[in-house]
């Protein structure tokens, strides 16, 4: 039951960094998107 929880928790995560990160890219850049792009890469 945990690892299902954890899967589901990752899943979500993983989404959400999915969408920050075509939100960057649609967006126009600043040094501080372009910031958390690197870090995130």
């Amino acid at each position: 039951m945990l690892k299902m929880r954890y899967a589901i928790i990752l899943l979500i995560v993983g989404a959400v960094v999915l969408f920050y990160n075509v939100v960057i890219n649609w967006g126009a850049h600043t040094e501080y998107d372009l910031l958390i792009d690197i870090i995130l890469k």
